[in-house]
């Protein structure tokens, strides 16, 4: 039909009761009229490289941001972890998952290494320090528990993910896990000149 037909046809039809919906003219390309407005949009938190998302209502810590150039890609892998390798209790969770991770889905990067560089990734060492912070296969951060989810999933254990997520057990997670955070140093006796803090242990990494 003509352009002048072409608009009559998306505009009948669209009085009250009608089933039919008006299209705008455009071929192939046309849309329900109206119909894109009316869906909901994605909800998506965004942060900058560099930025720390964690909040006390600690929702699912899984944050959009686009890697930096200089961030070595994760693929092959299915997520990365960073990890403090100084760190007593981490080096026996990290080598648990290793254990399990039989597929090798899973990108270890231990940040108390000398040669590590937090700002290839857009990232200070004490950001990284202070909170476990993950990648997924996009390059996208996680953060937090929301880590150990992705984690779980990738070496096959993905059946204990939605007991995490219901409500009171994710909230208790969080909590439990931001208490230990702040007192990691503290807890695994690294506290240095009676300093306990991030900043202390990121000042004891040896020089590269």
């Amino acid at each position: 039909p003509s352009a002048s037909e072409a608009d009559a046809l998306s505009s009948c039809a669209t009085g009250p009761g009608s089933s039919h919906v008006a299209y705008r003219s455009g071929g192939a390309d046309a849309t329900p009229a109206g119909v894109a407005e009316r869906l909901p949009r994605p909800r998506m938190r965004s942060i900058e490289p560099g930025a720390t998302p964690l909040d006390s209502e600690s929702e699912d810590l899984m944050v959009a941001a686009a890697p930096p150039k200089t961030a070595p890609p994760v693929a092959p892998y299915q997520v990365e972890v960073f990890f403090d390798g100084d760190c007593p209790l981490c080096r026996k969770e990290i080598n648990f998952l290793r254990w399990l991770d039989r597929k090798g889905r899973v990108r270890f990067t231990d940040i108390a290494l000398a040669g590590f560089d937090a700002s290839a990734y857009g990232k200070t060492q004490g950001e990284l320090m202070a909170e476990i912070h993950g990648r997924d296969a996009s390059g996208a951060w996680i953060v937090g528990v929301e880590v150990f989810r992705q984690l779980y999933a990738a070496i096959g254990l993905g059946f204990v993910v939605p007991v995490t997520r219901m409500p009171g057990v994710r909230h208790g997670l969080d909590a439990a896990y931001r208490f230990f955070a702040k007192r990691r140093l503290w807890l695994t006796g690294r506290c240095a000149d009676g300093a306990c803090g991030v900043e202390a242990a990121s000042d004891q990494r040896p020089a590269s």
